[in-house]
C-alpha cells in the first residue's frame, strides 16, 4: 500500500468515528411517578430530586407543575418552582426541624425562669428591708406616741394661772433666784 492509499483509509476511519459520535444514541427516560395526597398523579424526570422537571398528570392532560407546596401521600412537601422541584422536605425531616425549634424553645424558657428567680430573690431581699423599716417606723413611732402622751398630760397638768401651774411656780422661783443673784454679788 502506498502512503496515499494510507491516508485515504485513516481518512475514512477518522469521519466515520467523529459521524459516530455526533449522531447521539437515543437513552430512554426515567420517570418517576409521586402520589399527591389528593391523588392526582406527579411525574417527574429524571428522578424525584430537587433540579427534577415535574409535570402533573390531569384529566385535561399532561400540565407542567405550577409553582407552589404539593403534599405527597406520605406527607412529604415538594416545593416547584417553574416547573421543576425546588425543594423536597420529608416527614422527618419536618419532625427534625420541630424538635430543634420545640429545644431552642425550652432553651429560652428556662433563661426567661431564671431571669425571673433572680428577680423574685431580689424582691424577697427589698421586701425584708421594707419590712425592717417598717418595724424600725413602728418603733420610732411608738416613742412618739408616748413623747406627746407625756406632753399632753403635762400641757393638761398645766394651767394658765401662774399661782397653780407648778411649771411657772418653779419658774418664778428660778426667776427670782436670778433677780437676787446680782444683789449677793453686791
Amino acid at each position: 500500500m502506498e502512503v496515499k492509499e494510507l491516508l485515504e483509509k485513516l481518512k475514512k476511519v477518522v469521519t466515520t468515528f467523529i459521524e459516530e459520535k455526533q449522531t447521539p444514541t437515543p437513552h430512554p427516560v426515567k420517570l418517576i411517578e409521586q402520589k399527591l395526597k389528593d391523588g392526582t398523579v406527579m411525574v417527574c424526570a429524571p428522578t424525584f430530586e430537587v433540579g427534577a422537571e415535574c409535570v402533573l398528570k390531569l384529566p385535561e392532560g399532561d400540565v407542567p407543575a405550577k409553582d407552589g407546596d404539593y403534599e405527597l401521600e406520605d406527607g412529604t412537601i415538594c416545593t416547584t418552582k417553574d416547573g421543576k422541584i425546588e425543594s423536597i422536605i420529608t416527614p422527618e425531616l419536618m419532625m427534625k426541624e420541630q424538635i430543634t425549634k420545640q429545644a431552642e424553645t425550652i432553651k429560652d424558657i428556662q433563661k426567661e425562669n431564671t431571669s425571673l428567680k433572680s428577680q423574685i430573690e431580689e424582691i424577697k431581699i427589698s421586701l425584708v428591708a421594707f419590712k425592717s423599716n417598717i418595724d424600725n417606723s413602728k418603733e420610732v413611732n411608738k416613742t412618739m406616741l408616748e413623747i406627746v402622751t407625756v406632753l399632753s398630760e403635762a400641757s393638761g397638768a398645766l394651767s394658765t394661772n401662774p399661782q397653780k401651774n407648778p411649771f411657772f411656780v418653779k419658774q418664778n422661783k428660778v426667776n427670782s433666784l436670778i433677780s437676787s443673784l446680782p444683789k449677793i454679788q453686791k
